[in-house]
């Protein structure tokens, strides 16, 4: 098992990349991302928005997801979308499978415990 937490999507992708390259020396049978919300709002939308800014210099968004937006979508989500499934097949045609964490809400739960107090957690999967 080896957990990375990378910090830029550039170092995604070129962690993605080294796991499916050497996943049978590793005896790496799997991939797991903790939480597609991470992935989406720790990584790709800032990482895809640089990468725009950087390709297009006419395009002025501050978020991917502005790029070619109009009243009937964006072309920046199907860009997301499309990198984001592009990961997910990586993985798969490198003969790995994969699992990805869907949804974390973050809240208080609080559980009256049995002869009294209280067990209290913060995030719940919902």
């Amino acid at each position: 098992c080896i957990y990375a937490v990378p910090r830029t999507l550039a170092d995604f992708e070129t962690l993605l990349k080294w796991v499916c390259t050497e996943h049978q020396k590793l005896g790496i049978t799997e991939v797991a991302v903790d939480t597609v919300d991470e992935l989406l709002y720790g990584l790709v939308l800032e990482g895809l928005t640089k990468e725009f800014q950087g390709k297009y210099a006419s395009w002025k968004g501050d978020d991917i997801r502005e790029y070619g937006s109009s009243g009937k979508g964006s072309k920046g989500w199907d860009i997301v979308n499309q990198r984001i499934l592009g990961y997910f097949r990586q993985v798969h045609q490198a003969g790995l499978g994969w699992t990805a964490i869907g949804h974390v809400k973050e809240r208080e739960v609080t559980r009256k415990k049995p002869g009294g107090g209280e067990d209290r957690r913060d995030c719940s999967l919902v």
